[in-house]
């Protein structure tokens, strides 16, 4: 592989997990005399700048060597346009931002990548794995409408600054909030446990709100035209509620207009 992309003039990266492979990929590039780049955990960031700097510049330079984690974030290294897998990480997530690095602006030629598997080994089953949770990812994130696409579905209100209660200076139009729209909004994305609960939820405050309007009612019921509820001389509205021996703060309250 590596002879082929020399002959066509290609710059590779090669991602591994481990360091002591960093090792091992160092002893082959040496034997077949290519020129390469080490990156990994112990690499400082002045020697992080100064190694990208020097791949990116230097055609000479045919190979990066870096360790997935050490080297998949923080650099840009548009000057390769070839990614090789050596093994697997468990997080897919880990692998697609280590192959990012060539995907960076100012990258002008077509990126491939490979990956390395080996047949009847735990590395088809992290590839196995990988792909699971890609796919997860897509049926959860993707299919489900959270991202930037879903936002562009939207049907927006008006902007922000119309008057919504009309008659406002200057003749601008006014669109007043339509509850019956906003609840049926509401009903659409709910299930039907949610629904079932909100339509409990709807009863019980209905007849909260209509005891509450009786009971008000009932206290508040206009006089007699003897100047008191109930008819002249009732004991009931003499006394209130609470009796004589009442709080006269709450026995005043009692009281109708005319007392």
């Amino acid at each position: 592989l590596l002879r082929r992309l020399k002959a066509g003039s290609h710059k590779v990266l090669i991602f591994t997990q481990m360091s002591k492979m960093l090792d091992v990929l160092e002893g082959f590039l040496n034997l077949h005399g290519y020129t390469y780049l080490r990156l990994d955990g112990a690499t400082s960031p002045e020697e992080r700048q100064i190694l990208m700097q020097k791949f990116n510049t230097n055609p000479k330079i045919f190979v990066f060597i870096l360790s997935t984690r050490a080297g998949g974030v923080g650099i840009n290294l548009t000057g390769a346009d070839t990614v090789v897998f050596y093994d697997s990480d468990w997080n897919p997530a880990m692998d697609a931002q280590a192959q990012d690095r060539c995907h960076r602006i100012g990258q002008t030629r077509e990126v491939h990548i490979y990956r390395l598997i080996s047949v009847n080994t735990i590395e088809e089953n992290i590839l196995r794995k990988g792909d699971q949770k890609r796919q997860l990812d897509f049926l959860a994130i993707q299919s489900g409408g959270f991202n930037t696409d879903f936002l562009a579905k939207l049907n927006t209100r008006p902007p922000v600054g119309r008057d919504l209660l009309g008659g406002a200076a200057g003749g601008a139009s006014r669109e007043a909030v339509d509850e019956e729209e906003v609840a049926a909004a509401m009903r659409s994305v709910e299930d039907a446990n949610d629904a079932a609960a909100a339509a409990a939820l709807e009863s019980e405050v209905a007849a909260e709100r209509l005891e509450f309007t009786s009971r008000r009612g009932c206290a508040g019921s206009p006089e007699a035209p003897g100047g008191r509820a109930g008819g002249q001389g009732s004991p009931a509205r003499r006394q209130g509620p609470t009796g004589s021996r009442g709080h006269p703060i709450r026995r005043r309250a009692l009281r109708g207009p005319g007392r």
